[in-house]
């Protein structure tokens, strides 16, 4: 008999430690599938599931083959299968089908950058690149699995972990510490489930069980204090001191030339709050003549004297918000509609531009947070219809416009002021020396805006309140006349250009042109700029913004609520396609995404909860996850002590003979009821100091002689311990054995 006569455990056979490895590695695919399956909403489990499926079929057959053309084969015959799953047709399979097969996954390749995540979109191929995309990761750690019995765990693993990972970073499921918790435990089975069931994992479960049981329920204690508002370890601040080349900037001036805006789909921000709203970087209130800008007042009424241009806020219009920035660099604080106060932000911030808005002096990047109380109007179409026209004295400097005179002369330039909505006098013309009021409309009627004003004039005609004029705008732009495009040409009168020549642009036409025509029909107006609501993460009461969601809209002031906003771009455009908050939609009910949300972040007395604050909400469900994870591990030692304590206490023994039992069991050798050592001598006869060191002990026990085991002798039975095991046979046969002498008894 050999040393592989003892075996580490109880020895399974290969097929079986084949099976058990296919088995922890379906349970962990099975758990990334139904993962990445809400990568898209409707969610796609039945292809991904399907997909485990047939890879796990697959994979049998490999391992049963062990053959390398059975490899290729089944490798090369998955692809068209797990095309099918994910949505291809059959005739897409086919030669002749090839080449639109091919330009489906190239488009869908070409706009994953651009989509949200979770997608929500009806395009094909964007969903059979998606759900291609896991399969083939499924496909990657069954084959690896089966045709790499070592290396192949580590594939599996490493293909796994990304088809968990990247969703998991991207959306956010319930529970989401148990959800680690539980990839924790199946990653571990994987990594440990075969060799385990090679040795019968007598004495190797038990403590791989209570390692992994610890890490679990420290990973669950720990996490919500990573995850917090102010967590201990700022890992995005973290990100940001060692790179700064993935975040953005943006430039909120509206130029008008082709789209330059980063098209990534970073996330660049994480706003939590209690309903939806376009997420405001800064006000354009100036016009000069050519674009929109920020300030841009006449210089004898600037910013300065903007103190009248807000009403006194009501509550129920309210809200506070947390914002977290992401993927972006800016010195412009992130606000919502007018930004009342600001909490907790690391730099200082300075109310600039209009009131509402704020900047800081240096740079807000990656890893800021900061809370903010913030005002968005929301009245019902009745109450903005009945608002009248009794504006502050001050909103005379959102119904002017810049023109510059035809020699572009700063010094000759005329400043147009336009009467409230509902007069019948002509503009005021402010010259460089006098105003000339009556000449208002030939001084209009010979500038590039001649044929904007009269549209203007007509659309305002037909409404009877300045809400209905701000509607009737609305819909014009958002009429068939006009084409949403971001490949624009340039044109020396841009806004005049997009009216009444080109007819297509992205929001920065659409916005600038709507807020030109507002302010000629006599209702003050402005452009604000930063992004939209981005995509709801309901389990966090969060929206996601990315760069995509980077947007240009109207703010019309109506007395007695401030600015409303309205948003003249087409549904089509990114930052609008998936959004779920409906600007034009003033005081009706707000979306079934809105009013759960809203639910949600109330207490149960009806008051809102500060959502700016830390979300300790998670707190009590991790504890409790803790709690119950530690009292299964303390039931499970106490039922293994009570099992010992059963037994009946052990006959008196040679302490040398339990030293050496207890060393076989530590190093996986189960000594047998009929074990001798004699049988045990022949067993260890490849290394003779081991046996030597077990003929000391027989002779000793039964009177023969009364040499002892040497030191020699005790290493050489330490190595025999060790043989069989690949990499920890050195450190478990020290621990089976320590290096001490015999001591006489």
């Amino acid at each position: 008999m050999t040393v592989t006569a003892l075996p580490a455990g109880t020895a399974v056979p290969r097929t079986s430690a084949v099976a058990v490895r296919l088995c922890c590695v379906g349970a962990l695919a099975l758990f990334g599938a139904l993962q990445w399956a809400t990568l898209a909403r409707p969610s796609v489990a039945g292809p991904m599931v399907a997909s485990v499926v047939l890879a796990a079929v697959a994979a049998g057959v490999i391992a049963q083959a062990r053959r390398r053309l059975v490899v290729v084969a089944v490798s090369l015959a998955l692809v068209p299968l797990g095309l099918l799953v994910a949505g291809a047709s059959v005739g897409d399979l086919l030669p002749e089908g090839w080449g639109g097969l091919i330009a489906a996954i190239r488009d869908g390749l070409a706009a994953l950058p651009g989509f949200r995540i979770p997608y929500a979109g009806g395009d094909e191929a964007v969903l059979l690149v998606v759900q291609a995309g896991g399969i083939l990761l499924i496909g990657i750690a069954f084959v690896a699995a089966a045709a790499l019995p070592r290396r192949g765990r580590l594939v599996a693993v490493g293909a796994l972990v990304v088809l968990y990972g990247v969703p998991a970073t991207q959306t956010s499921a319930s529970s989401p510490y148990l959800r680690g918790a539980v990839f924790a435990v199946l990653i571990g089975a994987v990594v440990w489930g075969e060799g385990l069931a090679r040795r019968g994992g007598a004495v190797e479960a038990p403590v791989a069980a209570l390692v992994l049981g610890l890490g679990v329920i420290a990973g669950i204690a720990l996490g919500p204090g990573l995850d917090s508002a102010r967590p201990w370890v700022n890992w995005d601040r973290l990100v940001e001191s060692i790179s700064t080349g993935d975040t953005e900037r943006f430039s909120w001036d509206h130029r008008y030339g082709p789209l330059d805006w980063p098209r990534d789909g970073r996330v660049v921000l994480r706003v939590k709050a209690r309903q939806s709203a376009y997420w405001k970087a800064t006000n354009l209130d100036g016009f000069d003549g050519l674009r929109w800008v920020h300030g841009g007042l006449r210089p004898d009424q600037g910013l300065r004297s903007l103190g009248g241009a807000d009403v006194p806020t009501r509550p129920q219009w309210e809200q506070r918000i947390r914002v977290q920035l992401a993927g972006i660099r800016t010195d412009q604080v992130i606000g919502a509609g007018s930004t009342l106060a600001l909490d907790r932000l690391r730099l200082t911030p300075l109310s600039v531009g209009s009131p509402g808005t704020w900047a800081v002096v240096g740079q807000l990047h990656r890893g800021d947070a900061y809370t903010a109380r913030v005002y968005v109007p929301r009245p019902s179409p009745d109450q903005l219809a009945r608002a009248g026209t009794a504006y502050p004295d001050v909103m005379e400097l959102y119904r002017s416009v810049h023109l510059p005179s035809a020699r572009r002369d700063p010094t000759r330039d005329t400043e147009m002021v336009f009467r409230p909505f509902g007069s019948h006098r002509p503009p005021i013309a402010l010259g460089p020396t006098a105003t000339i009021a009556e000449a208002g409309d030939r001084v209009l009627g010979a500038s590039p805006y001649g044929r904007a004003y009269a549209l203007a004039r007509r659309l305002a005609a037909g409404a009877g309140t300045p809400y209905e004029f701000a509607r009737r705008v609305e819909a014009y732009l958002n009429s068939e006349r006009f084409r949403y495009e971001e490949n624009v040409p340039r044109r020396a009168v841009p806004l005049d250009a997009f009216l009444f020549r080109d007819r297509l642009g992205y929001c920065q036409q659409f916005s600038g042109a709507m807020a030109l025509l507002l302010r000629m029909g006599g209702v003050p107006a402005r452009v604000a700029a930063g992004f939209s609501p981005g995509s709801l993460d309901p389990t966090r009461g969060e929206y996601i913004v990315r760069d995509v969601d980077a947007h240009s809209w109207v703010e019309a002031y109506f007395p007695h609520y401030g600015w409303i906003t309205f948003d003249p771009t087409p549904a089509i455009a990114p930052a609008r396609a998936q959004s779920a908050f409906d600007p034009s939609a003033a005081g009706r009910p707000g979306p079934a995404a809105d009013g759960a949300l809203g639910d949600r972040l109330s207490d149960p007395k009806g008051g809102a909860r500060a959502v700016g604050a830390p979300d300790h909400a998670s707190f009590p469900v991790a504890l409790v996850v803790a709690a119950l994870a530690g009292v299964g591990l303390l039931v499970a030692i106490a039922l293994i002590a009570a099992r010992r304590l059963r037994r009946p206490p052990p006959r008196p023994v040679d302490p040398r003979l339990a030293e050496l039992e207890r060393a076989l069991r530590r190093s996986g050798r189960r000594p047998d009821a009929g074990m001798t050592l004699r049988r045990l001598e022949r067993a260890f006869e490849a290394e003779p100091d081991a046996v030597g060191y077990l003929r000391a002990l027989r002779e000793a026990r039964y009177g023969f002689e009364t040499t002892q085991p040497t030191r020699v002798q005790r290493r050489g039975l330490r190595r025999a311990l060790a043989a069989g095991w690949q990499y920890t046979g050195g450190v478990r046969a020290l621990w089976a054995l320590p290096p001490s002498v015999w001591r006489r008894s």
